[in-house]
């Protein structure tokens, strides 16, 4: 993540959101996963939530170093 940029993490987020919601993704336009149903289980509840404080953590990351201009 030394990288990392808001573009990089609002990307990486889109991108994650539609691999975790087949059926968002088939209404937001897509078809890439049009073949997988949504799971809805305790332990993929459980991984989401520790993927989104990953995201947390970048956007936090982001906003200690983004100048004025780019607010997080």
């Amino acid at each position: 993540m030394t990288d990392d940029s808001l573009d990089s993490l609002l990307s990486d987020f889109w991108n994650w959101r539609l691999q975790q919601s087949p059926e968002f993704t088939t209404m937001a336009g897509s078809k890439l996963y049009n073949h997988i149903l949504e799971e809805f289980t305790e332990a993929r509840f459980e991984a989401d939530f520790e993927a989104c404080k990953v995201f947390l953590a970048r956007a936090k990351a982001l906003g200690s170093v983004v100048g004025s201009e780019e607010k997080v």
